[in-house]
């Protein structure tokens, strides 16, 4: 064989490889470069799912914080369970104070259980007699001390007349005092 006639079977066969290594990129390659590419858009799908979860965390950690702060002050106001007779003491010498009278109280023989937890409620049944004014300021009080009470039902009967507003005023109410168990 000549050497010129070697040049037609050498590019004959450079193209013949060239077409080869197209059939395998195409066949090969280039299906695992596009499923690389789908792997890679999940990832950064997931990764800024991962990132939006991370903000709600660091929201939710932040939120923590400030709340433990009120829950520690919140329990500081609890009383323990042995000096839960107090509270009704308390309630009666606040009501001296804004001139109520006739006040009585009474505590439920069960305290309100709240589950899987130290703090506890136990129910107490109020009643005086006051004025309009008198009764008001014994509510803002109560509402504005370091006891936790939630007053769950309260009733007035009295005078109904605007002339006669600093008439009595008959007031019963039911309300939860919160304390730790000890």
């Amino acid at each position: 064989m000549k050497p010129k006639s070697r040049i037609p079977l050498i590019v004959g066969f450079l193209i013949i490889t060239l077409l080869g290594f197209g059939y395998y990129l195409n066949q090969i390659l280039i299906p695992d470069y596009r499923r690389n590419q789908v792997v890679l858009e999940n990832q950064k799908q997931l990764l800024a799912i991962r990132k939006q979860e991370l903000a709600q965390i660091q929201e939710l950690d932040r939120n923590f914080d400030r709340i433990k702060v009120a829950v520690e002050t919140a329990l500081i106001a609890l009383p323990s369970e042995t000096q839960l007779i107090d509270i009704p003491y308390q309630l009666a010498s606040i009501a001296d104070a804004h001139n109520l009278q006739n006040f009585n109280w009474s505590l439920s023989t069960q305290p309100v259980t709240i589950p899987r937890s130290t703090i506890q409620a136990l129910g107490i049944n109020i009643s005086f007699i006051g004025n309009y004014d008198e009764i008001i300021s014994y509510l803002d009080y109560l509402g504005n001390s370091l006891r936790l009470i939630n007053i769950n039902n309260i009733s007035i009967s009295g005078s109904t007349s605007l002339e006669e507003a600093s008439g009595a005023l008959s007031v019963s109410m039911q309300a939860n005092a919160y304390f730790t168990s000890d």
